[in-house]
């Protein structure tokens, strides 16, 4: 695998960060994800909604059938908790991968998959995964993004 540097427009980066933490995955895998997705193939629509199915309840059952849409600020919060303790983090966490839920670290490991599977292990969800940088000053990614 090789490395390569993309710019990102602040929005867009800013909801990339929102779905990794969402879907506790790494942006690069959600990026590479996208890539395959757009460059090797093109998904059809599951139905092109022509046709009688036979139901007459498929509006209703449409509206029942519905999740609840994600949480627009889900992980803000860990965002900030992480970017009013970088010096700290960046000394006793620095090259770790952390996992922090409502201010506090939950898990740690040298690996996202690591700190991925003890999380899921432990049954803890929605903690927000991220690289910590040795440096404080290396935060560059995640001060480029302030929270709201």
């Amino acid at each position: 695998m090789e490395r390569t540097t993309i710019a990102l427009p602040e929005k867009l980066l800013e909801h990339l960060r929102l779905l990794a933490a969402e879907q506790h995955t790494s942006m690069a895998a959600l990026i590479r994800e996208a890539l395959e997705e757009k460059v090797f193939g093109h998904r059809s629509p599951r139905s092109l909604g022509t046709g009688d199915s036979g139901n007459t309840n498929t509006a209703r059952r449409t509206v029942d059938e519905r999740t609840e849409p994600p949480n627009a600020n889900a992980g803000l919060g860990e965002l900030r908790w992480l970017l009013q303790n970088k010096d700290r983090l960046s000394r006793d966490f620095g090259s770790l991968w952390v996992a922090v839920l409502k201010e506090s670290i939950v898990a740690s490991g040298s690996s996202f998959d690591e700190v991925y599977r003890d999380l899921c292990a432990r049954g803890v969800r929605d903690a927000l995964i991220e690289h910590i940088p040795d440096d404080p000053n290396q935060w560059d990614r995640l001060i480029a993004w302030q929270p709201p």
